[in-house]
């Protein structure tokens, strides 16, 4: 049920006084280690099992992405987004030597074999515009599917087009401007209120900037 509902397996230890209180053999509740080492590996199969015979039923879509971890290991996240009504859900993790069209294309392959009886029950794959992955869904659809359609990632073109307007002149002597006056306004007490005493004077609303972020 925790698991269904995506509660953390250690909200169990914060229980634990609760139980130990008003739930008669609480003590043979396992524990969130327990749990996750003896009974989540088996819920974990047989979901994986449901879901892979589900899959083969309709059609669905998939999306890929690249990222690292802690260890800066490469790692390949697989989603798929089923036709029907059903939820998107996390198909595959896979550690990756390198990111590259091979390992992409390889990933992307694994998947669908797992979850589709072909290469025609997927409808698209969602990428970013790395040239790795245009490379990498070319090539599968030359190979299994060359009616599969390639989504670039709409929230990817967005971040590449703020990038490039912010990377203009203008906007770096605004963000300087903005800073300067944020440094200003914060260090100097005294400018400070006087800059609100103007404000007030002049019969204008007192909007003070919040401190600007670099994404």
């Amino acid at each position: 049920m925790m698991a269904q509902t995506g509660i953390a397996l250690e909200k169990v230890e914060s229980m634990r006084w609760w139980l130990d209180k008003y739930c008669r053999n609480a003590g043979a509740i396992p524990k969130a280690d327990a749990l996750r080492q003896y009974h989540f590996q088996k819920l974990f199969f047989n979901e994986r099992c449901f879901l892979e015979e589900k899959m083969k039923k309709i059609t669905f879509s998939l999306a890929i992405d690249g990222t690292t971890d802690s260890l800066s290991r490469h790692i390949l996240n697989t989603i798929i987004y089923p036709s029907t009504k059903d939820k998107s859900f996390l198909a595959d993790v896979s550690f990756v030597q390198n990111e590259n069209n091979q390992t992409i294309a390889h990933t992307l392959n694994s998947v669908a074999s797992k979850y589709a009886k072909s290469w025609q029950q997927i409808d698209a794959i969602v990428t970013d515009n790395a040239s790795k992955n245009i490379k990498a869904i070319n090539n599968i659809k030359s190979t299994f599917n060359n009616k599969l359609i390639h989504i670039r990632c709409v929230s990817h073109i967005l971040q590449l087009i703020c990038e490039k307007i912010y990377n203009h002149t203008f906007f770096e002597s605004l963000h300087k401007l903005i800073a300067n006056f944020q440094h200003l306004m914060n260090r100097l007490i005294e400018k400070k209120m006087k800059y609100k005493e103007i404000i007030k004077e002049n019969g204008l609303k007192i909007i003070l900037m919040p401190e600007s972020v670099l994404t």
